[in-house]
């Protein structure tokens, strides 16, 4: 297995050093790279099962299915590119499944935890850099924002002050305390920063296929772009 193990995580360093530097040059992920990781990642497990047994390859379906999955969710609630989705399903097959069932099947979990932490921190930094860039044009916005809620903003430190009464009689609910406006805050920064520095209008001549549109394009009341 340590063969097989080193030729696909071999593969996934190579498919993913080639994946980021054409997604900073050109904005996208080109189809043939991730068509190719899928059929590199499940024809290498297709040769070792001939010898290590079909649950490799099995391994292999099933974490495919599973990403594929989870990247069709993704790409249609609009918050991944269709590359970035068929990234995932590639990775899917390299990690794969493992079957019969065990502790390691859960390891196509354990990937999918750290990759949304990791890509939530670098998100909010990134964010962060940008808010600190444009505070001149997102100050206004974001105030705006939070007087907006302010009756969610009540409510939210009522809870937070049930748990803070909690906290005195059982110190587990101690880190609690800040969550409920501690998370409303972040979604409206994010939101803002979102709405402020992300969106901004350019020439159709300068678009690219690595463009999200900000609103649907509608000619005659039907929409033909979203």
């Amino acid at each position: 297995m340590a063969l097989l193990e080193i030729m696909l995580i071999g593969l996934a360093l190579i498919t993913l050093i080639i994946a980021c530097y054409t997604d900073i040059k050109t904005r996208e992920i080109p189809d043939w790279l991730n068509y190719g990781l899928i059929f590199a990642a499940l024809g290498i497990r297709g040769i070792f099962a001939v010898t290590l047994g079909w649950p490799v390859f099995l391994s292999g379906l099933l974490g495919l299915g599973a990403f594929f999955i989870l990247g069709y969710a993704f790409y249609h609630s609009r918050q991944w590119g269709g590359g970035d989705s068929k990234l995932l399903m590639g990775i899917g097959a390299i990690i794969g499944i493992s079957y019969p069932w065990s502790t390691e099947s859960l390891n196509i979990l354990w990937f999918l935890v750290t990759m949304l932490l990791i890509g939530a921190i670098y998100g909010l930094c990134t964010m962060i850099i940008m808010a600190v860039k444009e505070w001149k044009n997102l100050r206004l916005p974001l105030l705006q924002k939070i007087n907006q809620n302010k009756n969610i903003q009540i409510i939210l430190a009522v809870v937070s002050l049930a748990f803070l009464g909690l906290s005195l009689w059982q110190p587990l609910f101690w880190p609690l305390v800040i969550v409920p406006l501690g998370f409303f805050y972040l979604l409206t920064f994010v939101h803002t920063v979102e709405k402020t520095c992300f969106i901004k209008p350019i020439s159709i001549t300068k678009l690219t296929e690595g463009d999200w549109l900000a609103e649907d394009v509608v000619v005659n009341g039907r929409k033909v772009l979203k």
